[in-house]
């Protein structure tokens, strides 16, 4: 009887450290599945077009088969031999993150969306202002389309001196953002009617930041976000060109890259406020250069640019707009939730519309989550 009741009290006594040790390992285990899910992804990112190629010639090769041969007894091989070939095409594209048969349901998912904000009961009293708003509250982008962006920095043909550990989202804004928005097929607009490609898209995000943090901690901050990470440090080293597949790959067997977001920078159009006006202290920090003034000559708006509302506000202006966009937003699309993606020196607190920002959603009793550097 003594020994049992030993027993039991040992028992009791190894309980934490065994239930411990049982999560430390499956931690552990975790750990190792994911780094394994990463280094698959990024074999995918190089072999997906490997394994494509040879099929697709195969099919190419069967195809031309069954035009040459006509209807002959060997017709029904080749039939069934396209078939498969389409559903291994069909498969290799859905381990290499290529999905050409959902488009149609989020151009439906965004049309609706739409719909839904023009029969909205949520109105100012202002049919103009109500108008610029709606047409703010539109536009959104998807992850998809900013992680697009993001690669094409450095290139040649977007800001090839990019250097993602200087430039700011000021730097961004001036070099990138304002130049592939201008003279363009929507004529001189908003970056994320271009990215977008003129479609209106309501964001599930807003997105609360400063000008002056790096650009890339801003879309660090947006894809820990999406990935429901504590911060965003991790995610930097992702963001390399050699990196960034393997990241897309994720978040798209997370079903993350259709998730939009609304980010100032590419939501008001640069071409109707700052993109003719270069300030003294503006300069490029790698090339030491100040960056050249637009020469879009587009209309802009003020906050006091007539026609005005009955309280002396633009209606036509943009940057004077952003409490009232929120609410529209959050009357139209319930789900709505603030991200504050936090610079290294907390500047984003310092800075009145961030703070006006910050306040209107706690106003409006959005979700607020907050994406600090490193913990």
């Amino acid at each position: 009887m003594k020994a049992q009741t030993a027993k039991k009290r040992r028992s009791e006594l190894d309980g934490p450290d065994l239930a411990s040790s049982s999560q430390s390992a499956q931690t552990e285990k975790c750990e190792q599945l994911a780094a394994q899910a990463v280094r698959v992804a990024r074999r995918l990112v190089c072999e997906a077009p490997i394994g494509l190629l040879p099929t697709l010639l195969t099919l190419a090769a069967h195809g031309w088969s069954l035009y040459s041969s006509g209807f002959a007894p060997d017709a029904a091989v080749a039939i069934v031999s396209i078939l498969s070939l389409v559903a291994i095409c069909r498969f290799v594209m859905l381990l290499s993150g290529i999905d050409l048969f959902n488009a149609g349901k989020c151009r439906k998912a965004r049309l609706q969306l739409r719909a839904a904000a023009e029969k909205a009961k949520w109105t100012t009293g202002d049919e103009g202002w109500d108008r610029k708003v709606l047409d703010l509250a539109g536009r959104g982008i998807t992850l998809r389309a900013l992680l697009r962006f993001y690669r094409r920095l450095g290139t040649s043909s977007v800001m090839p001196h990019f250097d993602p550990a200087k430039h700011s989202t000021a730097d961004v804004a001036r070099q990138a953002v304002i130049p592939l928005s201008k003279d363009t097929g929507h004529g001189s607009s908003s970056l994320s009617t271009v990215l977008m490609q003129g479609r209106s898209v309501f964001p599930m995000t807003m997105v609360t930041h400063s000008w002056s943090n790096r650009f890339s901690h801003l879309v660090a901050a947006v894809v820990a976000d999406a990935l429901d990470l504590p911060e965003y440090e991790a995610v930097l080293g992702r963001l390399d060109r050699f990196e960034i597949g393997a990241l897309e790959e994720e978040l798209y067997w997370k079903s993350k890259l259709d998730q939009t977001f609304w980010i100032c920078l590419f939501a008001v159009n640069q071409h109707a406020s700052i993109c003719g006006r270069i300030l003294p202290q503006e300069c490029d920090p790698v090339t030491g250069r100040q960056p050249l003034p637009c020469t879009c000559g587009f209309e802009k708006f003020g906050s006091q640019t007539p026609p005005l509302r009955h309280d002396g506000q633009s209606i036509s202006c943009e940057v004077n707009k952003f409490d009232d966009m929120m609410a529209c937003i959050a009357a139209t699309e319930p789900g709505l939730a603030q991200l504050l993606a936090v610079d290294k020196d907390f500047t984003i607190f310092r800075r009145a519309w961030c703070v006006a920002e910050m306040h209107q959603a706690y106003s409006l009793r959005l979700p607020q989550k907050m994406l600090v550097f490193s913990e």
